[in-house]
């Protein structure tokens, strides 16, 4: 169902002459297909309430390199998951807050032509998870407070860190930018 409606608002733009409504509804296309990577993943496991997130993470890299056209940009998304399975209502706030810290990164951190490096690392050590996503970009513009900025994304991945995963997030910026999340697995 997620797929079709990916499907439905991918026809929809085809209509749209707005640079803004068109960015925004691509925006949305790209947040849906990211659940619907997951959910695909789930209906094909044999466990429908846990995901193998790194594997779930490669494949939402991948999609990502796609959309953005990254070969072609001579960008690189590199992964780095040492994570066990998580349940689902983890996997998709998780999900969520790289897909949205990607795609800041491949809209923004590389202009005009500008090759470089994308990584996603996220670790676990003692019950506490880590998702880190960094870029060698060209980092924040000077002033810019992550935290008041009316970016939808931003918005988004502070609200899914702190809100959904009662973790804490940190965006830091020089050279690049990184995301950083830090939450507790909850316990089954």
């Amino acid at each position: 169902n997620l797929q079709i409606i990916s499907a439905l608002i991918y026809l929809q733009a085809d209509y749209i002459s707005d640079a803004t409504t068109l960015d925004a509804l691509k925006d949305a296309q790209k947040r849906i297909m990211s659940m619907a990577l997951l959910h695909e993943k789930l209906y094909r496991s044999n466990d429908l309430l846990h995901l193998n997130i790194a594997e779930y993470v490669s494949n939402l890299a991948a999609h990502l390199s796609t959309i953005y056209k990254t070969e072609a940009r001579n960008i690189t998304i590199t992964t780095d998951v040492k994570v066990g399975d998580l349940d689902i209502d983890t996997a998709i706030p998780c999900g969520l807050i790289i897909s949205e810290a990607v795609s800041n990164s491949l809209k923004y951190a590389f202009p005009g032509g500008r090759s470089g490096t994308i990584a996603i690392v996220m670790h676990e050590r003692n019950h506490c998870i880590t998702i880190r996503v960094s870029d060698d970009g060209i980092g924040l513009p000077a002033g810019m407070d992550p935290r008041t900025t009316p970016s939808l994304g931003m918005h988004l991945i502070h609200m899914l860190a702190e809100n959904q995963l009662d973790g804490t997030l940190s965006i830091s910026s020089g050279k690049g930018v990184v995301y950083a999340v830090q939450f507790t697995r909850k316990k089954a």
